[in-house]
């Protein structure tokens, strides 16, 4: 296995893989503060365990602590929409499915029972890291069935192997407004129609106004990475199937527990440049949201 001096793994990611770290890493962030939103107990594990150079611009963009409440209140709300799932089936057998899954802890941070079976899916490479990541970490597998699947979703038949015998949460966390916006609705419709017995599906997007202008975007601009589905209006995704019926939304102040001011925002273009965004487009109050739907 790869590793590197410090007998730490070798990180070898790159494009959207890569933006992987600076979720842990922000997560790790709001674990060492005063008043945590998320508070991952996993989160400096796994950074602790990838040889990666964290002075690099992509995470210096990401110092400012406002990413972390971003990024780590996402996260949290995410994890309560999955706790809800989980206790509401009780004992009765249900799935889990989590897409581009990256180094992230939720199996360990939610309670599973053991009729409870969790699949994290994400590309080889990422999926080979994490293997090597989690193997040095103490066992975290808890109750229930654990599986992992190295594949995108962005192949064809991509959940052809996923069993569909039970209820089904599907998790797309930083996902879809890094996919071309015809992949990301042809993602949320595969879900929908593959798993007939029906379940829930929970996912971030992003506003229009950051996918048009992602190019401005600080912590982008060192990876390359660009934001290309925007959305603003969530009714949009129900008109993607008969089926999606949104039963519960938040926007970025409600999970990041701040005022709707751009004050209080993460400063996705810089402090200045930022603010007048939101003053230029009415729309750019409503950066960020997470959705949870039925079908």
């Amino acid at each position: 296995m790869p590793k590197g001096p410090t007998g730490k793994e070798k990180v070898h990611l790159s494009g959207v893989e890569e933006t992987l770290l600076a979720a842990i890493w922000c997560r790790a962030k709001d674990a060492q503060s005063a008043h945590p939103l998320l508070g991952d107990p996993y989160a400096q594990l796994i950074l602790d365990r990838c040889d990666v150079d964290y002075t690099r611009s992509t995470f210096a963009a990401l110092h400012d602590e406002r990413w972390a409440r971003f990024i780590s209140g996402r996260a949290k709300t995410l994890d309560v929409w999955c706790q809800d799932f989980l206790d509401a089936h009780g004992d009765t057998p249900v799935q889990v499915l989590q897409l581009a899954c990256g180094l992230d802890s939720r199996f360990a941070r939610v309670r599973r029972g053991a009729g409870v079976r969790w699949i994290d899916l994400d590309t080889p490479m990422v999926m080979n890291l994490r293997g090597r990541v989690y193997a040095e970490l103490p066992d975290l597998m808890g109750d229930g069935e654990y599986i992992t699947r190295n594949l995108s979703v962005t192949n064809e038949n991509w959940l052809g192997d996923i069993p569909r015998d039970r209820p089904t949460l599907v998790i797309a966390e930083g996902l879809l407004m890094y996919l071309e916006p015809a992949q990301s609705r042809k993602v949320i419709r595969d879900v929908v129609e593959y798993f007939g017995l029906g379940g829930q599906i929970i996912f971030d997007v992003l506003g229009t106004v950051l996918q048009r202008h992602t190019s401005q975007v600080q912590w982008l601009k060192s990876s390359g990475v660009k934001f290309s589905w925007g959305v603003d209006n969530p009714e949009e995704i129900e008109e993607l199937h008969e089926q999606l019926k949104l039963v519960g939304s938040k926007h970025w102040d409600e999970y990041m527990h701040v005022e709707r001011r751009m004050s209080c925002a993460p400063p996705w273009f810089g402090e200045t440049a930022t603010k007048m965004a939101s003053k230029l487009f009415s729309s750019f109050d409503d950066f960020a949201q997470v959705l949870r739907f039925d079908f």
